[in-house]
């Protein structure tokens, strides 16, 4: 590598100056679990609506910023689905990862399972996207599998 290599900005690596909030990272992974598979199933859209019209945070967050519920969430959503756009599903999710606190991470990969399983069985992009992102929100392997284990069977007995 040349000395001045690192003024040269790579036009193939989408460049992240874009920073997320604790609710805007939260919302972002809900949305791209919504999302993963490129369709949203009744059950995926009631859930998602569930986790984000019951969520404290988000409702809390709501509040403070004296927007309406509803119109708040489409600002999130219209925020989140444009930073994914721009920068790509594999680094939008590394961007929310790491913008969430440490305490909500492993909550985050659970509603992330929830919603995989909404559905029925996960397709390939469902649990491509479970590979990935609890690896970003630093959920060990065994508290991974456990957490999609017990969603697995809570989802069998739905049926």
């Amino acid at each position: 590598m040349g000395l001045f290599d690192s003024l040269i900005v790579d036009a193939e690596k989408p460049q992240v100056v874009n920073t997320l909030t604790n609710i805007e990272a939260f919302f972002g992974i809900l949305i791209i679990a919504t999302l993963a598979d490129g369709d949203i199933s009744d059950k995926e859209r009631e859930r998602f609506n569930f986790f984000v019209g019951s969520n404290k945070f988000i409702l809390r967050a709501a509040l403070t910023s004296g927007i309406p519920g509803g119109e708040y969430s489409s600002q999130l959503l219209q925020k989140t689905t444009k930073i994914c756009s721009e920068i790509g599903k594999d680094l939008f999710i590394e961007l929310c990862a790491s913008s969430l606190p440490q305490d909500w991470r492993k909550p985050v990969f659970t509603m992330l399972a929830d919603l995989m399983f909404m559905d029925g069985s996960p397709c390939k992009e469902n649990i491509s996207l479970l590979n990935k992102t609890y690896k970003h929100l630093d959920v060990s392997d065994e508290e991974a599998l456990a957490i999609v284990n017990i969603i697995k069977q809570l989802h069998y007995f739905d049926l």
